[in-house]
């Protein structure tokens, strides 16, 4: 969704906290010249502003196609594969009865049902 007013000036001081606290765990003052650099020009200048939101924005549409495939293949292969590993290991029989070695995949209940039970289904 395209925002009709965007805050470019949020995004540029965004960027110069975040390479601050960068700074701050790894000790490199390069990072603390590109941050004055980056408020400098952006104060200056609403072209290089806009240009630095534009392409921060552009950044944030590339990551958001490739982090989430990351994160599901991260949950997919770490956690449900484990499991059903894990789950067809511990079970003696198949629980989706995916072999059909009988006449009839239908079962035969042997319970008695009372009208209360139709009563409240949920």
């Amino acid at each position: 969704m395209k925002q009709k007013n965007p805050n470019t000036a949020l995004t540029v001081l965004t960027i110069i906290v975040g390479l601050l606290v960068v700074n701050f765990f790894v000790k490199n003052e390069v990072l603390v010249w590109v941050a004055i650099a980056i408020g400098g020009l952006s104060i200056l200048s609403s072209l290089i502003r806009n240009t630095i939101h534009f392409l921060w924005m552009k950044l944030a549409d590339i990551l958001g196609l490739i982090i989430p495939k990351i994160i599901l293949s991260l949950v997919f292969f770490l956690i449900v594969t484990p499991l059903g590993v894990f789950s067809r290991w511990l079970s003696p029989k198949e629980q989706l009865i995916l072999k059909n070695d009988k006449d009839s995949t239908f079962f035969d209940v042997d319970k008695k049902f009372e009208k209360s039970f139709f009563e409240k289904p949920w």
